[in-house]
């Protein structure tokens, strides 16, 4: 119902009792007093899956002032599914990252290249750094630089390695 009054346009970011309340499901989702496992509404998917929709529902009303709740989700989430769609969501929020979602990103970066290995999310990092760079003239730091070169050559797939060196191309002012 919420999604519904979003895309509506009837709510705002100034909605505190709404934000609140998306906040709270993008960070710690929706817990019931008694677990399930035989119920497929209990399993950890389903979990994710509503906190994606939180994630996305917060991106396409919040803006810059999601940005505190982008970053704490991208410092302590563990589903590379929510990771991706909270990337994707930094990518919205309409303005270049402040220090610390860029710390976060980073991090998220490091994190997927050495242990996660999830191409989705590798994509989605590559993507929102390319489109800062392009949208708001934003300066990559060397570390998320490096990190984006790794995936330009560890990737598993041929496609995340091409998009990954697209991006290099476009970072660096080199002309198609």
């Amino acid at each position: 119902m919420l999604s519904r009054h979003i895309e509506a346009d009837r709510v705002r970011a100034s909605d505190v009792e709404v934000m609140r309340l998306l906040e709270h499901m993008v960070l710690t989702g929706i817990r019931s007093a008694r677990i399930n496992p035989a119920n497929p509404a209990d399993s950890t998917h389903a979990r994710a899956i509503v906190r994606v929709q939180a994630v996305q529902l917060i991106a396409s009303v919040g803006g810059p002032e999601t940005e505190p709740v982008l970053s704490e989700l991208l410092s302590k989430e563990q589903s590379s599914l929510v990771l991706s769609y909270g990337v994707a969501a930094a990518r919205e929020i309409g303005k270049a990252p402040g220090p610390e979602l860029e710390s976060q990103l980073t991090a998220v970066a490091k994190r997927n290249n050495n242990v996660m290995h999830d191409e989705a999310l590798a994509r989605e990092l590559i993507q929102t750094i390319e489109q800062y760079y392009i949208r708001y003239g934003y300066t990559v730091q060397p570390e998320m630089f490096r990190e984006i070169l790794r995936m330009a050559r560890e990737a598993m797939t041929l496609s995340t390695r091409r998009q990954a060196a697209e991006a290099i191309r476009t970072l660096r002012g080199i002309p198609e």
